[in-house]
């Protein structure tokens, strides 16, 4: 059943949610009634249309809309595009609808598609999605916008996304930039710019998607997200923004915290992901030629080969005999059937654990 609303600002509203007795930390903190209530639209900051994807993400969706909300940002359109959750998300999501510039509850194709209808409804000059799991760190709209104005030039703003676990806390921090020289450094010698951002893992790379902001007219030029990709598609669609002449401004800033645990879509679908890199690398790899076509191919190989270990690795996962070499296999250089049939002979009766060897 779909479920729609859009925020009537004439309306007088309810007061903002107010966060439970054992929440403290940040989103639940800084509840700035008089910056959300009824925000001014102040043309001094540029506006932000921010939209949330969400499936099914009861347990986190609403820390994620307190980032955003809390902000205290006073030119925000904020929507959420719910695909059909069959969770309380909906209760979360009417709680706050309020505060909400429009709203949806009905089943569509995946994220790509979701973050597409929702900047169908965005009238910003300044857009961005933030996934249903995600937060916005405090402050962050704010430094953004002191960024565009000190940038008229910019179109593209990328700043460090802090990556967490429920349990085990901060895991590590994904500083932006592109074009580190790493690419370079490995043999390789592209003549594409945006081959650095169609090769992100051998070209150094690092763009975290929760932490990018874009203008408007560049998300439209770069035609925004392909809705066949469910994996990749920031990446596909920063290969789109660099081929259009549009470079990130990177800054080494925190802007957002991206939640990883076991239930992360790029947690549990690693062989999918990788898939999609590999239809991506084959697509374009037929556009180039000379240096660029060698670079993209040998990118290709690289590609195949880490979807081996994937399956390795799962295959290893699926014996419980085997299961406990899966520390010991460190996937890198060396071709992955012998390392295999080293990790293995490790842990087989009459093995050297050693050289990796049968004993006879």
């Amino acid at each position: 059943m779909k479920e729609t609303f859009r925020a009537n600002h004439l309306v007088k509203k309810k007061a903002f949610p107010c966060c439970p007795s054992k929440k403290s930390a940040w989103p639940w903190s800084f509840n700035k009634k008089k910056s959300i209530d009824e925000p001014v639209k102040n043309a001094a900051y540029p506006k932000f249309s921010i939209v949330t994807p969400s499936y099914n993400q009861g347990p986190y969706i609403e820390e994620t809309i307190r980032s955003v909300l809390l902000q205290g940002y006073p030119n925000l359109e904020y929507i959420i595009i719910d695909g059909g959750s069959t969770d309380n998300s909906v209760e979360v999501i009417q709680k706050y609808a309020p505060w909400l510039t429009y709203w949806v509850s009905e089943a569509d194709k995946g994220q790509s598609q979701a973050v597409n209808k929702g900047l169908a409804h965005a009238t910003g000059d300044w857009v961005a999605w933030l996934n249903s799991d995600d937060l916005y760190l405090p402050g962050t709209l704010i430094e953004v916008a002191e960024l565009i104005r000190s940038n008229p030039e910019a179109h593209w703003i990328v700043g460090t996304t802090v990556a967490v676990h429920d349990e085990r806390g901060e895991l590590w921090r994904m500083e932006p930039g592109h074009n580190t020289g790493y690419w370079r450094d490995s043999g390789f010698h592209p003549e594409a710019p945006w081959l650095d951002f169609a090769c992100p893992h051998k070209s150094g790379t690092a763009l975290g998607q929760p932490a990018s902001f874009w203008s408007r007219a560049a998300f439209d030029k770069a035609g925004g997200l392909n809705e066949s990709l469910h994996y990749v598609m920031d990446y596909e669609l920063y290969v789109r923004l660099a081929r259009s002449g549009f470079l990130p401004l990177c800054v080494k800033i925190p802007f957002a915290r991206y939640r990883k645990n076991d239930q992360t879509k790029t947690t549990m679908a690693q062989l999918p992901l990788f898939r999609e890199h590999l239809r991506l690398a084959q697509q374009w790899s037929e556009t180039l030629t000379g240096a660029d076509r060698n670079s993209m191919t040998a990118y290709t190989r690289w590609i195949q080969q880490k979807m081996v270990e994937l399956r390795l690795r799962s295959v290893i996962r699926s014996i419980p005999g085997l299961r406990r070499i899966e520390k010991a296999f460190p996937f890198s250089s060396e071709p992955v059937l012998l390392r295999f049939r080293r990790g293995l002979a490790r842990h087989l009766p009459g093995g050297d654990r050693a050289s990796g060897k049968r004993l006879q």
